[in-house]
């Protein structure tokens, strides 16, 4: 059964420096994790500061979706759409085609 506060109880906001310390160390919990490097200890700090605040569970989110999305981008295996109007940018340099482009007369 999970803990809830008394009826009009309201969490005390925590002042600008105390939500900074706090997302750098989320910052800091997470990267560990993602490097499968977060030991036990560290989960349950982690949880902690997650259960606590939502913009600690906003950085984890935002991380965690940054993470899966350039371990999606960047994988050799996947195929790209390059018909796609962004991806397609990616293989074009800003100054002019890529080397894998021929220019025509």
């Amino acid at each position: 059964m999970s803990y809830k506060e008394p009826f009009g109880y309201q969490k005390p906001a925590l002042s600008d420096q105390e939500l900074a310390t706090k997302l750098d160390r989320v910052d800091e919990l997470v990267s560990t994790l993602l490097d499968d490097e977060l030991d036990d200890t560290y989960v349950g700090e982690l949880e902690a500061l997650l259960l606590d605040s939502t913009e600690a569970r906003s950085q984890y989110i935002g991380m965690i979706q940054l993470h899966t999305d350039l371990m999606e981008f960047y994988n050799p295996s996947k195929q790209l759409d390059l018909d796609s109007p962004v991806l397609s940018q990616l293989t074009q340099s800003p100054t002019g085609p890529t080397s894998t482009q021929q220019p025509t007369d």
